[in-house]
């Protein structure tokens, strides 16, 4: 989900400019579809974010949920069509 938008980073990364356009990068080298980067246990988005800001990985817990929030439930749900479609179906048994 970071990866939607992973320019927003930096609002917790302050000093990390290019590690996190690298990441911004990759993103859309894939297409800009963020859910398409996810191919693997070694190189799952956590780790890749991980592999440019080390410091994600002990501020994860914190971090990834202040940097979704964020980035918002619009983007998200935009750039993350397997995550909205979760989200609608969520909705769909709410309103049942």
């Amino acid at each position: 989900m970071i990866l939607s938008d992973p320019s927003q980073l930096d609002w917790e990364f302050l000093e990390h400019d290019r590690p996190i356009q690298r990441l911004v990068e990759m993103v859309a080298n894939e297409g800009g579809n963020p859910e398409l980067i996810d191919d693997g246990e070694n190189i799952a988005p956590s780790k890749r974010i991980i592999a440019e800001i080390a410091e994600y990985a002990d501020n994860k817990a914190i971090s990834g949920p202040l940097v979704a929030g964020k980035i918002g439930m619009q983007i998200l749900c935009e750039r993350c069509r397997h995550f909205a479609e979760w989200i609608e179906r969520l909705v769909r048994i709410g309103n049942f």
